[in-house]
């Protein structure tokens, strides 16, 4: 029977989650000695050492990731066979260089090929260099300048800052989530005090697909969904992760077996350009944070290791022997392994973080996990927690994930839930993550429009990427020539020339009131209709006809088309409004008058002409759409006349 000396580095639940995985010796034909140096003593990893078959002595170690020359000692001394690193500063540290110089294979990978997630610029660099063009538009900053201001207000509030640099998920912010304003950009470009990259805002649902690599081998893992915001619904500050899901199907619900190919050759690419450009084998785990936008699917960033939670839910179900898998990335024989088997269940996994997390997160509080069984204790990953007089105590950051597996999301979301349900202390989790929400009702949606109908492409794409209850049902048109009636058929929309010759308004209104009812049609959206509709009809589908305007309304209401930023653009000029937008809201008899919806805005700059302006401003029209939509679907009115969602 062989004997393995594995060292493995970091102390939280990522690594609690690797160290189950490495000694469940599912073949019986492998003795695991377990080192750990880490930060703290995990209860969990000490409680997995304690039970594993000992042959040698075996030890926690706490050790500073920056001291290079001690842990090599130690590796030395305990004739490590192989190491695997689960956090990312000792990446980015060299740690992975220094073991393997003294001849320890290393599961992570070298500090050059580690600046994929050590620095964005440089990850951003490498994908433009290397034409994979699965990135949004951005631009790096050795510091807050007057050319970063200038790009700020060049994406019109449509941006994200980023520090350069680890920041443990936290050193992010986005417009409209965080900044609210051109003076908190710049004051967080100044707080970061060093490097940072100012990106394009992408829209569309998230997800992590991660790669194990040997340098010539990609074998993907399952997609997961991370919650990186504390709050229910994805709002406020970003953490290092508030929970993780997967589907039994290893996709999730929003990804079609297309967008998981693109992914996985998003990470081949960008293993095979960084290999080219460091000239260094990567053997370890490849981790891309991803978007899927009306685009296609766009990398959001990179990671060099486990994510944490995802290892937890990953990990969890793995059913090769996770061993072989590392031998066979540090031999280069990963090939022979693939595919990697994982359970065919769902997987739910949240943390419990103290008060004030993550700002300031409380030290001290106590987690009471007597009331658990011997089997719900197996569920669960300590993380920033220490045991003392066996008490499990809180040290700041997030305490403990609890994980769970079923064949139905649901059960596994219950699970999860049931077991915190037993747990005592002053903690906060997120009930919400792995919560997948039923089939909703399609709400049916008519176009009426006369003119070219520019955002109509915008607008379906981001129906489909942020998977709305919407369905584009029908598009009419009074102009037989009207260029959005081609559009309308290009997007496989139901679409038709009304005529209104001969016809007085209220009897065009009937006409077209039929056409609606025979689509069973839900909401009407008015884009570039250049016919004022009759009373008896818009009374007929009161709170339910939508307009877009190209100004703030009540601003310039009653103005059409470039006459609205030319008046924006005199008020700007003498002094007055520095930003304009497009407003949607509710049709009523008076033009202009209904109620407001959303709003959108962007700023007037001294170069703008009235044609500059329209473009901006209809760059944001089909969001402001989407959200009018959604809020008259969840609006009281609209509950009641069409039954909830």
């Amino acid at each position: 029977m062989k004997i393995f000396n594995l060292l493995l580095i970091g102390s939280g639940a990522r690594e609690q989650a690797l160290a189950k995985a490495l000694t469940k010796n599912t073949k019986n034909n492998k003795i695991i000695n377990l080192y750990n140096i880490g930060s703290h003593v995990n209860p969990g990893i000490a409680n997995r050492i304690n039970t594993l078959p000992i042959q040698n002595a075996i030890e926690i170690q706490i050790i500073p990731y920056d001291d290079l020359e001690k842990i090599k000692n130690f590796a030395q001394e305990k004739k490590i066979d192989l190491a695997i690193i689960g956090p990312e500063q000792p990446l980015e540290l060299g740690l992975a260089d220094a073991l393997w110089e003294i001849n320890i294979p290393v599961i992570g990978p070298r500090k050059s090929l580690a600046q994929i997630e050590t620095s964005k610029g440089f990850a951003r660099d490498l994908m433009k260099k290397y034409e994979i063009n699965a990135r949004p538009l951005y631009q790096r900053f050795a510091c807050f300048n007057q050319e970063a201001e200038d790009f700020l207000m060049a994406l019109n509030q449509n941006y994200v800052i980023k520090a350069d640099g680890l920041m443990s998920g936290k050193g992010v912010k986005v417009f409209g989530d965080h900044l609210h304003s051109l003076k908190d950009s710049i004051q967080f470009c100044q707080e970061i005090d060093g490097p940072f990259v100012i990106e394009e805002k992408l829209s569309g649902p998230e997800f992590s697909l991660l790669s194990l690599s040997d340098g010539l081998t990609l074998a993907h893992m399952p997609a997961v969904q991370d919650h990186k915001r504390l709050l229910e619904n994805d709002e406020g500050p970003n953490t290092g992760g508030m929970g993780t899901y997967t589907l039994a199907n290893h996709r999730l619900n929003f990804l079609s077996s297309n967008d998981i190919q693109e992914a996985q050759k998003i990470n081949e690419a960008v293993m095979q350009a960084l290999q080219q450009e460091t000239g260094e084998s990567y053997q370890g785990i490849l981790y891309g944070g991803f978007m899927k936008t009306a685009s296609g699917i766009k990398v959001i960033e990179y990671n060099a290791r486990f994510g944490d939670p995802e290892a937890i839910n990953l990990l969890g179900l793995l059913k090769t022997d996770f061993l072989d898998i590392c031998l066979a990335m540090i031999n280069k024989t990963l090939a022979l392994l693939n595919p990697i088997e994982f359970s065919q269940e769902a997987s739910v996994c949240k943390y419990l973080v103290p008060e004030g997390y993550p700002e300031m997160g409380k030290k001290g509080d106590v987690l009471d996990l007597s009331f658990l069984s011997s089997k719900e204790l197996e569920n669960l990953y300590f993380s920033s927690l220490i045991e003392k007089s066996n008490q499990f105590i809180m040290q700041g950051s997030r305490a403990m994930a609890v994980l769970s597996i079923h064949p139905e999301i649901a059960q596994a979301e219950a699970q999860v839930e049931k077991i915190i349900s037993k747990i005592q202390g002053n903690f906060y989790h997120r009930r919400d993550i792995g919560k997948i929400k039923k089939i909703r009702k399609i709400r049916k949606i008519a176009i009426l429009g006369s003119t070219r109908g520019s955002i109509l492409e915008s607008f379906a794409d981001l129906i489909k990427t942020q998977n709305l209850p919407i369905e584009l049902s029908l598009l009419i048109t009074d102009q037989a020539d009207a260029p959005i009636l081609e559009r309308g058929h290009s997007l496989n929309i139901p679409s038709e020339f009304l005529s209104a010759k001969g016809l007085s308004r209220e009897a065009y209104g009937e006409n077209l009131n039929l056409k609606l009812q025979e689509k069973n049609i839900d909401l009407i959206i008015l884009i570039g209709f250049m016919r004022i509709l009759p009373s008896v009809f818009i009374k007929q589908w009161e709170n339910k006809i939508i307009n877009i305007h190209p100004s703030l309304l009540p601003k310039y209401a009653g103005l059409m088309d470039l006459e609205v930023h030319k008046a924006a653009l005199l008020n700007f000029t003498q002094g007055g409004d520095q930003e304009t937008g497009c407003t949607a809201h509710l049709v009523i008899e008076e033009v202009d008058a209904g109620k407001i919806l959303t709003q959108k805005r962007c700023p007037i700059l001294k170069t703008d002409t009235p044609e500059s302006l329209k473009s901006k401003v209809q760059a944001l029209e089909a969001s402001a759409l989407v959200e009018a939509v959604e809020i008259l679907i969840k609006s009281t009115s609209l509950k009641n006349t069409m039954g909830a969602i």
